[in-house]
């Protein structure tokens, strides 16, 4: 066993080091095997890494006082850069991301992610031509990410995680000192192994990071064959997370008890530089934990309770890496299943949601979150996950930036149709009386949607859903805001009537699906001005968006 040093350090923070290797990744992973250089000018590090192997710099990163500011990346490893991020966290626009999607050396895709409130951020997606720029999508989302096969056994790994026991126990309950610092690159509160207990809690955390990070290597080793360069997304989270832990510490926190709504929340975690815990204590990166959880447990009760948090806490770090709901591949989910869930007396259903879950965590997409391969892969395991309503923001993603994508629209219609919703069994019908000749991939997803089940309730309700329907229609496959809110305006009152319906039985599952489903609807138009438009009259398909929310019985 590994020796156990302690040291009391200044301020507030004790610190309990591993090991000389204070690394959880075997070390042919171990990013030192992938960097070509650093080097370092006051206050600036720069690093050149070697995803590849071929003694090409493939990515760089500029990190300062700690804090990651750009980065550049050869994704296709063709020995040109074709994406860059760059923070200015002093400017209201703190993010810009740069593409070359096409491969020609010029950029032909821009994203700016500004600060709205303290909750939100926006991201305007524009397409580049030379000097030219034009404004393709805006998009809100929120500023803090939340969490509401691959089972490895770990006795090598952990010969090498530090135990906290004995009179060790004793002394980090004891301090007065609010942070410990555990070794691998994590400062926690004293609060969190007070409340979950120190074994409980290490392996939680310890325990579950080596577990996902050893099954990222399996994913990669599995899936390096069918990768650019050999080399997978999972691959690529591996290193980013070893670059964050090696040039920061991630700080976790179980004692945020202001200022923060945790209803229905397990935790949440920053995902851009910048960020802070509502009572400004912890910067990015930190996760932070809900206080309230578990409210009691013990014995087996806290065994699965300690399981529940390993799979949160991994979720969450990948949160870390910037990935965010919606708007990136969806690892922290996908890779949270794939790598924390035992397979053990599976059902069928269970299995093919790990078994799309672990596809989503190789992260084998050419053109990452736009890919349309992810965009199916990630609708069928919002399917199998019960996902639908989270996931189902790629699909309108997808469908916004590709108009009158026949395999959009297909996995749109995937996306909104469930037991209780008919929103998306209509959308589907009427792309097959368009009369187009689908590719194999809508039939895929539609093939789907016929093998579901649809209740009684939902198939009474599709003369109350058609116009929404179409209006999605109109919206996200024609990319006409005038047309879908002239729909929803001529069904205005129907569709109040019923989205503000109360039914006792199984009715109000239709209803709440809907209600969703037009509150997507109207936001993309009004807060995200989708398409926006502008009448004679100087009103804008956003001002009648707005109109139609309130008319509606939405409330701000």
């Amino acid at each position: 066993m590994f020796k156990v040093f302690l040291f009391l350090v200044p301020l507030t923070v004790f610190s309990v080091q591993a090991n000389d290797k204070d690394n959880l990744v075997p070390k042919k992973y171990q990013i030192k095997n992938f960097i070509l250089s650093t080097s370092e000018y006051n206050n600036f590090k720069t690093i050149k890494l070697d995803y590849n192997r071929d003694k090409k710099v493939d990515r760089i990163e500029r990190w300062k006082d700690k804090k990651l500011i750009s980065v550049k990346e050869d994704r296709d490893f063709d020995g040109t850069f074709d994406h860059s991020i760059t923070y200015d966290l002093d400017s209201q626009i703190f993010k810009t991301v740069l593409f070359d999607n096409n491969n020609d050396g010029k950029t032909d895709r821009k994203e700016l992610y500004t600060n709205v409130d303290s909750d939100k951020i926006k991201i305007q997606v524009f397409q580049v031509e030379g000097k030219k720029e034009k404004l393709l999508d805006t998009r809100h989302v929120s500023r803090t990410q939340e969490n509401n096969a691959c089972v490895d056994k770990l006795d090598d790994f952990r010969k090498e995680i530090t135990i906290l026991r004995g009179n060790v126990q004793s002394i980090v309950l004891d301090i007065s000192q609010p942070i410990i610092d555990i070794g691998y690159g994590y400062k926690v509160t004293k609060s969190c192994f007070e409340k979950w207990g120190i074994d409980n809690f290490q392996e939680a955390l310890i325990g579950g990071m080596s577990q996902g990070l050893n099954c990222m290597i399996r994913l990669q080793n599995n899936g390096s064959n069918k990768a650019q360069g050999g080399v997978t997304g999972a691959m690529r989270n591996l290193l980013k997370y070893q670059s964050m832990m090696k040039n920061s510490s991630v700080h976790i926190t179980c004692e945020e008890t202001s200022g923060y709504n945790w209803s229905g929340t397990r935790a949440h975690a920053s995902t851009e530089p910048g960020q802070k815990t509502s009572d400004g204590k912890f910067s990015h990166p930190f996760i932070s934990i809900n206080p309230g959880y578990p409210s009691s447990a013990s014995g087996a009760n806290m065994q699965e309770k300690v399981k529940d948090i390993k799979n949160t806490i991994f979720h969450e770090q990948l949160h870390n890496l910037g990935i965010k709901h919606g708007e990136d591949v969806e690892y922290p989910y996908a890779c949270a299943d794939c790598c924390m869930t035992d397979r053990a007396g599976a059902d069928a259903n269970t299995r093919s949601k790990l078994d799309t879950a672990c596809n989503i965590c190789t992260g084998n997409y050419r053109s990452g979150a736009d890919d349309i391969n992810y965009i199916s892969d990630i609708t069928f395991y919002g399917d199998y996950a019960w996902k639908n309503d989270l996931l189902g923001r790629n699909a309108q993603r997808y469908s916004r930036n590709h108009q009158r994508s026949l395999n959009g629209l297909s996995i749109l219609a995937h996306s909104n149709a469930h037991f209780f919703s008919p929103l998306g069994r209509l959308i589907a019908e009427k792309q097959v009386l368009m009369g187009h000749e689908l590719p194999e991939l809508s039939k895929k997803h539609l093939r789907r949607i016929r093998e579901q089940g649809q209740s009684q309730v939902a198939i009474d309700s599709r003369p109350k859903v058609e116009p929404i329907a179409d209006a999605y229609i109109e919206l996200f496959y024609n990319h006409d805001s005038r047309k879908a809110i002239q729909i929803l305006e001529q069904n205005k009152e129907m569709i109040k009537n019923f989205i503000n319906s109360t039914p006792t039985d199984n009715s109000k599952f239709v209803v709440g699906s809907t209600r969703k489903q037009v509150d997507r609807l109207i936001y993309t138009m009004w807060i995200d001005r989708f398409k926006n438009s502008t009448y004679s009259d100087g009103t804008t398909t956003s001002n009648k968006a707005y109109k139609l929310f309130q008319e509606l019985g939405f409330t701000n």
